[in-house]
């Protein structure tokens, strides 16, 4: 997305954590991220929650697609979008892997999760969840960004998974498409999802092979030509065993 959001001072960052952002859960959670923080960079839609009875800031239509699947998951218990991650532990894990970290103004930015999901499945009861479109996957910084958030989860002992449209079934995005044709300013309402029930399901298919010199069939890893030398890039790609949520 292209815009003219930059990042955040200190002093904007801790506004935010006194009003609450990033903390709660069910329907007292508040994002980290609002649409309105985000509005001129592109597609973000507002919609209420089946589980949370709360409205939810989704910031593309990949991650409507993805809360659409999880709302309607038997399975899922709540839904947290825009999750924050600490900022103290994401700039030591980037000084440890020599890995860039986001900075404005001389301030560390706070780096979000596109989703904390929890289930009611006692052996794997969260799961964190980053909505990424595929073409994204070859930038060597965009796998930097990804590797510094795979490490901090897997500190934290929740499994983490990146979600590309290949994993959306292309009905689905059609009919998002269709139905958000502009840039949701107002909220949704339930019955606007009317149209959406068959399209986005809980069906989710193997990803599609990358190609081979960057895919490992092993670890399920991806690693981009023309990283930088020293830092291990590599994010987990979703398939089905990674998705609990399936139907």
């Amino acid at each position: 997305m292209s815009g003219t959001f930059k990042g955040l001072t200190q002093a904007q960052i801790d506004r935010r954590l006194k009003d609450g952002r990033g903390q709660g859960q069910g329907s007292d959670y508040k994002p980290f991220i609002y649409t309105r923080d985000v509005s001129s960079l592109g597609r973000s839609h507002r919609l209420p929650g089946s589980k949370t009875r709360r409205l939810h800031h989704l910031l593309s239509d990949l991650e409507l697609a993805i809360f659409l699947t999880l709302d309607r998951s038997p399975h899922v218990t709540d839904i947290r979008e825009q999750f924050p991650m600490r900022v103290e532990d994401t700039v030591r894990i980037a000084e440890e892997l020599g890995l860039p970290h986001g900075c404005y103004k001389g301030t560390p930015q706070v780096l979000t999760s596109d989703f904390l999901v929890d289930f009611e499945d006692p052996q794997r009861p969260s799961i964190a969840i980053q909505a990424k479109y595929s073409t994204d996957l070859q930038k060597p910084e965009v796998i930097e960004r990804l590797e510094l958030e795979r490490r901090y989860w897997q500190e934290k002992g929740i499994p983490w998974v990146i979600v590309t449209e290949r994993e959306v079934s292309k009905v689905a995005f059609a009919n998002i498409q269709w139905l958000y044709p502009a840039h949701a300013e107002g909220d949704i309402a339930q019955d606007d999802l009317a149209p959406l029930p068959a399209a986005v399901s809980a069906r989710v298919s193997a990803s599609p092979r990358p190609e081979a010199d960057r895919y490992c069939p092993r670890t399920g890893y991806l690693r981009p030509a023309g990283g930088r030398s020293g830092a291990l890039l590599a994010t987990p790609v979703a398939g089905p065993a990674l998705f609990p949520f399936r139907s």
